[in-house]
């Protein structure tokens, strides 16, 4: 996370075998416009992986519209949430996002 800008940082957790929320398109909407992130596993190096987590520069953004859509095609309106946190989304059934960290 950034100190001087405004973030947001995304993870999902679908019930079943794809836990981890793979495949799952994350958008973050201010009034600068539209930001996309796919969640999928990344290599940071030889014998590791980093954690599905969609990371957001939003500048001064204060609060930011957030929208997932599955991979199964499904849309899950979030809705608005404040900035400068870690948001994880629990999917199926839907609950509300909760700050960690």
């Amino acid at each position: 996370p950034c100190p001087d800008g405004s973030w947001l940082q995304v993870t999902v957790n679908l019930a079943g075998r794809n836990s981890d929320g793979l495949g799952t398109l994350v958008e973050v909407e201010t009034p600068d416009g539209v930001q996309r992130r796919l969640l999928g596993v990344g290599s940071t190096g030889l014998h590791s992986a980093r954690e599905p987590t969609a990371h957001f520069g939003l500048g001064s953004a204060e609060s930011a519209e957030v929208r997932l859509i599955l991979p199964n095609g499904d849309v899950v309106e979030v809705g608005s949430q404040d900035v400068r946190r870690r948001l994880r989304i629990d999917v199926w059934p839907y609950v509300p996002p909760m700050s960690i960290g």
